[in-house]
């Protein structure tokens, strides 16, 4: 029997546990399915789609102040934020191994006090693909200090030389390339890419520059850096 403190509330595509008095509320995303649930005192909100935004992308200056893990929630890999000081930042997580490895899912919020009940949320979600006998305790210890490279800082250090992400400078404009390219291929090319059999017709000229191989490029980094192009 469920503990009459909690309910489940059920978004279509996913489930979570949250105390009795927050409630859902549907929202309309662009090219994603949005919504939010509330205590009507705090909001988390969530994106679930193909360019919903890591939730590792935090502004350079906020990074100081956030700490990270990454987890497994009922089977899928997890990564979550937690403000330094309880209720002073920004808290969320995103999973993004999807059997769909375009889907990505974020749910976050602002300034909520309460960390722990917001992981237990958080560690509450199954989706379709889910396997809740995969869900380790989430303890504290598990949240490093320094949050992984944004990926522009990711990108500023190892593409800026010769991309943009809007407009053409040496290479091209890279913006919205994770809907061209799947994400494997994009890894491949960046890292091992005589594992690829490029067209001719995508080849350089003899005369133009080669983009460069990362082969010591992860591949999360590499999501990192689609993120911000997204």
């Amino acid at each position: 029997m469920q503990d009459p403190k909690f309910h489940v509330l059920d978004f279509g595509p996913f489930k979570l546990t949250t105390p009795s008095d927050w409630i859902l509320i549907d929202q309309d995303g662009i090219d994603s399915y949005a919504g939010a649930l509330t205590d009507k005192r705090d909001t988390l909100s969530f994106d679930l789609g193909w360019f919903s935004r890591s939730i590792c992308n935090l502004d350079e200056e906020d990074i100081p102040n956030h700490k990270l893990a990454k987890d497994t929630v009922n089977g899928l890999i997890a990564y979550i934020i937690i403000p330094n000081q309880d209720g002073k930042g920004e808290i969320g997580m995103s999973i993004e191994n999807f059997k769909d490895q375009q889907q990505k899912f974020v749910i976050s919020g602002h300034n909520i006090p309460g960390t722990g009940m917001i992981l237990d949320i958080f560690k509450s979600i199954l989706f379709a693909e889910s396997d809740s006998a995969m869900n380790p305790p989430l303890t504290f210890e598990k949240f490093n200090k320094t949050i992984f490279a944004s990926g522009k800082k990711i990108f500023n250090d190892n593409c800026a030389s010769c991309h943009n992400k809007r407009w053409d400078l040496t290479g091209p404009a890279l913006v919205n390339i994770s809907s061209r390219r799947s994400v494997d291929w994009i890894v491949t090319f960046l890292t091992n890419r005589k594992d690829l059999k490029l067209e001719s017709k995508n080849k350089h000229k003899r005369n133009s520059p080669q983009c460069v191989e990362f082969p010591n490029l992860s591949r999360e980094a590499i999501e990192r850096i689609l993120d911000y192009l997204n």
